[in-house]
């Protein structure tokens, strides 16, 4: 209430103090929603008034004067629905910029070609100021769209050093980059800079908006936001009020959407930022409903999300199908089948439709959503009874077959026996036969499923398939960047959107994960070394073509996969099979390859390899291992505590061992290298998280910390992290507060008991099956695992009770504080810092 107040007399005055007086007036309509600023600035074009994002998340509307580059941004997001440079990470069109640099070279020469034009223009020509910062800011955004944003950062540098003035949109684009990049600490540098210069524009409502949707997203899709993510969204927001900046559409857009991201979806917060933005004169939108009913079915609060959906009908708002999508999905995702039905029969009513028109499933059924409720209810001849009506009413499309896939399987704890394979297998033959291709989510939990049926042949045939896709993506991208080319020299952007209408929507390709997916699933059916090796030298193959490097996420996981056995007896202390040692010699290759490369290998699979290596007996090559790990602490910022930690430990382990070597080269050899790797890991150890306060530095996300293998415990190769974005996410770092110890980015989960369906797994297995489950949008399976989660976390006490010493006794404090405050994600890292310290 007290926001809202301070809202409508910020709003009073503005309007009150600008009467009569235009220049004032479009300053203040700036602040104002963009259909208002629209009506105030005529002339100008919206270019992206539009939801970018199947979460609900609005794009910011950039203005241009220019109509050539106003036409170029539009077939710039025009290509980007075609999936051609989409942001939707789950989409597998998502892939062809980094297939094929051209394209986004391409593009951006075209944008550089227009600033150069106006660059080149007199400098008394009418209009020149205007023309070089519209320029410069398509120029920008292109940058931004096409993932680059240390070129984006660096043509603003040169804007300003011509002297040329930068606005607020200009600045968006930029803090957009660096959310998407997941690199929030450079993010909030920037603005910091901006503010300490002094720069006006940097209030505006469109930057502010962009740093809240930047922290908002500082975590892949397929992750929640705990308490700590949310709380720094809502500083930015509490910020712009004090401030005086006016929230407009986007903004309320973008606090509604956050409140369905986080791990316990807040709709009383969702439904009180509704309030306030009808109270302050901003008009609810189909995106702010969609988003709305989005915190309705996380929440599982289905039927008050229809009242509140049939209030807003009333009010005046169109209603769209896919308004009642999340709530659809939910009811039945629990194998609701009366509620489903209910709502199917409410969007035929209200809308006359019994399609989604969703980006990512063109077409997408309703009664998609009653085959998913009877499979759940019933079971998989129900789910296949609907396939067949389905089909003789020509409503299929490739998510009915997802979910009669997933029905087929069951859940992911369940076990895979022969028949719900056979099942399995018949549908995807279903699939092919109609024509349909499947996801890139689907084809990657197919691999793991044959290879556990020893079904590689299969698992082989589809990952070919998938690269297949990605060629035709290759060959079509390649046509689209030589019309970009073209134009560069014509202006002609005609058949760029021609080509653009007939672009085919693809969901099928394959990713850098496809790769970790393939290789995991040759180490789980005990495939040939040969053939395992064939995939991870095709996937640095591969990045080498694209002029790139195995994403940090990825090289870990495959690292972390090689050097873990397939036979999980071996995970119990035994020998390693003459199989593995093979593996483990790939490992150590691929860790050398990626050390020579020119940049660190990531910390978590040197961990990996280092201890494989040592335990195997492999001193000298542990110790060269070590060595090519490089300093991960360099500067007083580590990527993660827990890596350098546990290198740490090795180099201790690996100087005993090399001392009861007996006298020989090779024990000279192992001195001499761990002699240089002293100078990095030999020395104190790192500071404790409540004494490290160093500011965290952006970088990919490393894996929990895992314990040395021993007869009693699991080994340092853990089930690989779940990342089907692109890019990596945000290094986890250890900071410091006066008050408490607040580490920041991704939990490091505990090591430890329970179990789910029936297996002994660790709260990281834990979180890594409900980011899966998540993404497969299986809500049951969710609520399954995050009960848990809790039951274990609230049982962290139990920890307290083996640890001493006054830096155990402050751990034990902050975590029985984190408890209490059921911080889980808090109370995880501590539990597993206890845990390390005690053993």
């Amino acid at each position: 209430r007290r926001t809202m107040r301070s809202l409508l007399r910020v709003r009073a005055s503005r309007l009150s103090a600008v009467a009569g007086r235009p220049a004032l007036a479009l300053a203040a309509a700036r602040a104002l929603p963009p259909a208002l600023s629209r009506l105030a600035r005529p002339g100008t074009r919206a270019l992206s008034d539009v939801a970018a994002e199947t979460d609900g998340e609005a794009e910011e509307a950039v203005i241009l004067s220019s109509p050539v580059l106003s036409r170029a941004i539009q077939l710039l997001l025009t290509q980007e629905n075609q999936g051609v440079a989409a942001d939707i990470s789950q989409d597998a069109l998502v892939q062809s910029i980094l297939l094929n640099p051209r394209l986004s070279n391409a593009i951006i020469a075209y944008f550089t070609a227009h600033k150069d034009m106006a660059m080149r223009a007199a400098p008394d020509m009418p209009g020149r100021e205007a023309a070089l910062g519209d320029a410069y800011a398509s120029l920008i955004y292109a940058c931004v769209k096409m993932r680059r944003l240390d070129a984006a950062f660096d043509h603003h540098n040169a804007m300003r050093l011509a002297g040329v003035p930068v606005d607020a949109r200009v600045y968006a684009a930029l803090l957009k980059g660096c959310g998407r990049a997941k690199k929030v600490r450079q993010g909030e540098s920037f603005f910091r800079e901006l503010l300490a210069r002094g720069e006006r524009s940097a209030r505006d409502v469109t930057v502010y908006n962009a740093l809240l949707n930047m922290h908002a997203h500082q975590l892949p899709r397929s992750q929640f936001l705990g308490p700590r993510h949310v709380a720094d969204s809502w500083r930015v927001f509490n910020d712009m009020v004090a401030q005086g900046v006016i929230p407009n559409e986007v903004t309320y857009n973008s606090l509604i959407s956050l409140c369905s991201r986080t791990r316990s979806p807040d709709f009383r917060r969702a439904e009180m930022v509704l309030a306030e933005m009808q109270a302050v004169g901003v008009p609810p939108s189909n995106i702010t409903v969609t988003a709305l009913m989005q915190v309705y079915g996380r929440a599982d609060v289905v039927r008050r999300g229809r009242d509140k959906l049939a209030e807003l009908q009333k009010s005046g708002i169109a209603v769209e199908a896919s308004m009642w999508r999340p709530l659809l999905h939910r009811v039945a995702s629990r194998g609701d089948v009366p509620t489903t039905d209910e709502i199917i029969d409410e969007i035929k009513l209200k809308t006359g439709k019994e399609v989604f028109d969703m980006y990512q499933y063109k077409p997408c059924y309703v009664h998609n959503y009653r085959l998913m409720a009877v499979g759940h209810s019933v079971g998989y001849e129900a789910a296949l009874k609907a396939l067949h009506e389905a089909r003789e009413a020509g409503q299929t499309d490739p998510l009915t077959y997802n979910y009669l896939i997933h029905v087929a399987l069951g859940a992911r704890s369940e076990k895979l026996s022969a028949e719900r394979l056979q099942r399995a297998n018949r549908a995807w033959e279903m699939m092919a036969a109609d024509g349909m291709r499947p996801s890139i989510a689907l084809c990657h939990r197919m691999l793991g499923v044959w290879a556990q049926s020893n079904q590689l042949d299969r698992a082989e045939a589809a990952f070919e398939s998938m690269r297949a896709a990605s060629k035709e993506l290759l060959e079509s991208s390649t046509s689209l960047a030589a019309l970009w080319e073209d134009a560069i020299a014509s202006g002609d952007l005609s058949h760029i959107a021609e080509q653009l209408a007939g672009v085919p929507s693809l969901m099928l390709g394959h990713t850098f994960t496809s790769y970790v997916r393939m290789i995991e699933a040759c180490v789980r059916a005990s495939a040939p070394a040969e053939l395992t090796a064939k995939y991870v030298w095709a996937a640095t193959s591969e990045a080498a073509e694209r002029g790139t490097s195995i994403p940090w996420h990825v090289s870990e996981a495959i690292l972390r996969c090689l050097t873990a056995s397939p036979d999980p007896q071996h995970r119990q202390g035994d020998p390693p099979a003459a199989a593995d040692a093979a593996l483990l010699d790939l490992a150590r290759q691929l860790h050398l390859k990626l050390a020579e490369e020119g940049r660190l290998p990531p910390p978590g699979g040197s961990v990996a390899v280092v201890t494989a290596l040592m335990r195997a007996g492999r001193v000298e090559e542990s110790a060269r291992a070590l060595l090519a790990a490089g300093d991960i602490g360099a500067d007083g910022h580590s990527p993660a505590f827990w890596p350098l930690l546990m290198l740490q430990h090795r180099q201790a382990e690996l100087e005993e061992l090399a001392g009861q070597m007996p006298e020989s080269a090779q024990r000279d050899a192992t001195v001499a290298l761990l002699k240089q790797t002293a100078a990095i890991f030999g020395e104190e150890k790192p500071q404790s998280s409540h004494e490290t306060a160093g500011e965290a530095v952006d970088g990919p996300v490393c894996p929990e910390a895992a314990h040395p293998a021993s007869p009693s415990g699991p080994g340092v190769a853990a089930e690989l992290h779940e990342a089907e974005e692109a890019h990596a996410a945000e290094a986890p770092v250890w900071g410091a507060s006066a008050e408490r110890h607040e580490p920041v980015g991704e939990s490091v989960a505990a090591a430890g008991g329970g179990s789910v369906g029936g297996h002994e797994v660790s709260v990281a297995e834990l979180s890594r099956r409900l980011a899966e489950a998540a993404e497969a949008d299986d809500f049951e399976q969710c609520a399954e695992i995050e009960a848990e989660i809790k039951r274990r976390q609230a049982g962290t006490a139990g920890a307290l009770a083996n640890a001493s010493g006054p830096h155990k006794e402050d751990l034990q404090r902050r975590l029985a504080a984190a408890v209490a405050e059921e911080d889980f994600e808090v109370a995880a890292e501590l539990e597993a810092e206890i845990d390390m310290l005690s053993s």
